[in-house]
C-alpha cells in the first residue's frame, strides 16, 4: 500500500498528457457542428463522432460542454429500433460527467485543506469522493456496454479499421476506459490524504468564469455586460484574453480578471434571440472556461398619441398633433405620415416627441362624414419600433352640399313640369298604371346622380376596371328603383339606399344588390388596386340580380 501514491501520481499524470493531447486534437463530424441539423437516420454510426466530442470534452475538464453535447443528441432523427439505446448513452454520459466534475472538485478541495494541514476537515469531502467514484465506475462499465450495443445494431463494428465512424467508436471506447480508471485512481487516492495532496499538485489549474448580461437589449443602443475571469493556480498564466462576441462575431478582447464593457448592438439586428458568448483559451495545464448567456434583441414600441378636432370642412384644412414616448424616451426626429383619402402630409417630430403637421383636404364629394385618419410613426433611432394608428373625424363637405341642392332644385323643376304637361290631372291624384310607370321610370333616372370617381382624378391604374364596376352599379340600381318604386336622393349614399331597398327585395336579390353596392364603394372610395376578378364579381351578382323572377325584386 505504500507504493499506492506513486503508482497513482504516474497514471494520472499519463492520464492528464493524454487527454490534454487528445481534446486539442479531436473534432467531431461537421454535420453535427450545428444541433439544429443534426441529422443521423441515413448513418446512424455518426453519432459515435458525437459521444467521441462529449467524452473528449470530459477528458479536458470541460464537464458542462460535454453534458450539454450529449442531450444534443436528442434532436437527431434516428431510426425507431435505435432510440431507447441512444436515450439511455445520453442519461449515462449526462450521469458520469455529473460524477467527474463532482469528484475532480471535492479533489481540488480536499487537496488544498491537506496542504493547508486540516486533514480532519478534509475527510468528509473524502468520503464522498470514494462514494462517487465507486459510482462512477459502475456507470461507465453500463457506458462501455450501451457503446457496443449500438455499435452492434448501427453496422459499424462490420466496417473497415480505417473508416471514420470505425476509428470513432475504437476510440470512443478508449477515452471511456480512460475516464475510468481516472475515477478508480480518485477512489484509491481518497483512502490516504497525502495522495490527495498530490495528486491535486498534478491537476490541470481551473479558471472559472462569471458573465452577466441584461435579458433585453435595444438594437443601436448601448448595453454593459460584467464578469470576472479567476485562475486557481499559484501563479497566473501569461498572455491569455477573454473574447467575447456576439453570435459568430468578435466584439471585444479583454484581459483576465474583473472586466464591465459597453456594447452596442448594432443598428441593423433583427429581434429575435441572441446569445454572447464569453470564452478563455486553454494554455498549458491552465483549462479553459466558457460562459454564455442569453438575452433578446428587442425594439421598443412607442406610445403615439395623436390628437385632430372632431369635426372639419372640406375643402379646408385638417391640423394633426400629437406625442411619441417609448420606456426610452420620446421618439426624435422621427418621420410622421399622416392621411386621410389623397390629401396626405409628412413632419418629423421634434426633441421631446411632439409634433404638428396639417393635411389640405380637397373638396370633392368622395370625402364626407366620418372619415379615418391615418398617422404612422417611422423613427430615426433603432431601438425604436414602427408603429401606426387611425383617429376618426367628421367631415363636412361644402361640395357635397352644393350638389345635393342643386339636384334638388333641378329634379323638383323637372317634377313640377311633368305635372304641368299631365292633361286631366288633378292636384294630389295619382297616374294611371302605364302611364306612372313611364314617368315613375323618368323622375328615377334623373334623379340617380353622376356618381362621382374621384380615383379617375389621380390617372390611377386600372381606373377603366373602377368604371365597369360603376357602370354595372347603376344598371342594377335602375332595376332595384323600377322593381321597389324607391329614388336615390342626391344627398343620399349608396349604402343608405341599398338599406332602404332591402325590405322590399328578395333574400337572393337583396344580398346580390349589396354585393354590388359594396364593390361600387370600393371603385368609388378605396385606394386599392381593382383587378379584374372584382368586375367579373360585379357581373356575376348583377346577373344574380336579374334572375330572380317577380317577387325577388318586387
Amino acid at each position: 500500500m505504500r507504493r499506492a501514491p506513486c503508482w497513482l501520481l504516474f497514471a494520472l499524470l499519463c492520464m492528464v498528457l493524454a487527454a490534454a493531447a487528445y481534446a486539442g486534437g479531436t473534432r467531431a463530424p461537421v454535420r453535427h457542428e450545428d444541433p439544429a441539423t443534426v441529422a443521423i437516420d441515413s448513418d446512424p454510426a455518426a453519432a459515435f463522432g458525437w459521444y467521441l466530442e462529449a467524452l473528449s470534452r470530459f477528458a479536458a475538464w470541460r464537464f458542462g460542454e460535454g453534458r450539454r453535447l450529449a442531450v444534443r443528441l436528442d434532436q437527431a432523427s434516428l431510426p425507431p429500433e435505435l432510440r431507447s439505446i441512444v436515450r439511455e448513452i445520453n442519461e449515462l454520459v449526462v450521469k458520469e460527467g455529473s460524477i467527474l466534475e463532482a469528484a475532480d472538485s471535492w479533489l481540488r478541495q480536499a487537496a488544498a485543506l491537506v496542504d493547508a494541514g486540516k486533514i480532519e476537515a478534509a475527510r468528509p469531502l473524502l468520503e464522498q469522493l470514494s462514494g462517487y467514484a465507486r459510482r462512477g465506475e459502475v456507470l461507465f462499465d453500463d457506458l462501455v456496454a450501451g457503446f457496443q450495443e449500438l455499435g452492434g445494431q448501427s453496422g459499424v463494428q462490420a466496417l473497415a479499421p480505417d473508416a471514420h465512424q470505425r476509428r470513432a467508436y475504437d476510440e470512443l471506447q478508449r477515452l471511456a476506459m480512460r475516464a475510468r480508471a481516472m475515477l478508480l485512481a480518485y477512489r484509491a487516492a481518497a483512502q490516504d490524504p497525502r495522495s490527495v495532496a498530490a495528486l491535486g499538485r498534478l491537476l490541470p489549474y481551473a479558471t472559472e468564469l462569471d458573465l452577466a448580461v441584461p435579458p433585453l437589449v435595444h438594437p443601436g443602443r448601448a448595453f454593459a455586460i460584467s464578469g470576472t475571469v479567476r485562475e486557481r493556480a499559484p501563479v497566473p498564466s501569461k498572455g491569455r484574453l477573454l473574447s467575447l462576441r456576439l453570435d459568430d462575431q468578435t466584439l471585444a478582447e479583454l484581459p483576465l480578471g474583473s472586466f464591465h464593457q459597453e456594447l452596442v448592438l448594432p443598428a441593423g439586428t433583427l429581434p429575435g434571440a441572441r446569445r454572447i458568448l464569453a470564452e478563455v483559451p486553454r494554455q498549458g495545464r491552465y483549462l479553459g472556461a466558457q460562459a454564455r448567456v442569453d438575452f433578446r434583441a428587442i425594439q421598443a414600441t412607442p406610445d403615439l398619441r395623436v390628437r385632430t378636432p372632431g369635426r372639419v370642412m372640406a375643402p379646408g384644412r385638417l391640423e394633426v398633433s400629437g406625442t411619441a414616448i417609448s420606456g426610452l424616451g420620446p421618439a426624435a426626429r422621427a418621420e410622421i405620415h399622416a392621411e386621410l383619402g389623397p390629401a396626405q402630409g409628412k413632419a418629423r417630430t421634434r426633441d421631446d416627441g411632439t409634433f404638428t403637421l396639417a393635411l389640405d383636404l380637397p373638396g370633392f364629394p368622395g370625402i364626407v362624414g366620418t372619415e379615418q385618419v391615418s398617422v404612422r410613426l417611422l423613427p430615426e433611432e433603432p431601438w425604436h419600433a414602427a408603429v401606426g394608428l387611425t383617429v376618426n373625424v367628421f367631415v363636412v363637405n361644402l361640395v357635397n352640399a352644393g350638389l345635393a341642392a342643386a339636384v334638388l332644385v333641378l329634379g323638383g323643376g323637372l317634377a313640377f313640369a311633368g305635372l304641368r304637361r299631365t292633361p286631366g290631372r288633378r292636384r294630389g291624384a295619382e297616374p294611371a298604371g302605364g302611364e306612372r310607370a313611364a314617368t315613375d321610370a323618368v323622375l328615377k333616372v334623373e334623379a340617380v346622380p353622376d356618381i362621382p370617381d374621384p380615383v379617375a382624378r389621380t390617372a390611377a391604374p386600372g381606373t377603366p376596371l373602377r368604371q365597369a364596376i360603376l357602370d354595372i352599379y347603376r344598371e342594377a340600381l335602375r332595376a332595384v328603383q323600377r322593381a321597389t318604386g324607391l329614388a336615390m336622393k342626391p344627398s343620399t349614399t349608396l349604402r343608405e339606399f341599398a338599406r332602404a331597398a332591402n325590405p322590399a327585395l328578395g333574400d337572393g336579390a337583396r344580398a346580390a344588390f349589396l354585393g354590388i353596392t359594396r364593390l361600387a364603394e370600393m371603385a368609388l372610395y378605396s385606394h386599392h388596386p381593382v383587378h379584374a376578378d372584382l368586375v367579373e364579381e360585379a357581373r356575376r351578382l348583377n346577373a344574380r340580380l336579374g334572375e330572380e323572377p317577380g317577387r325577388a325584386i318586387s
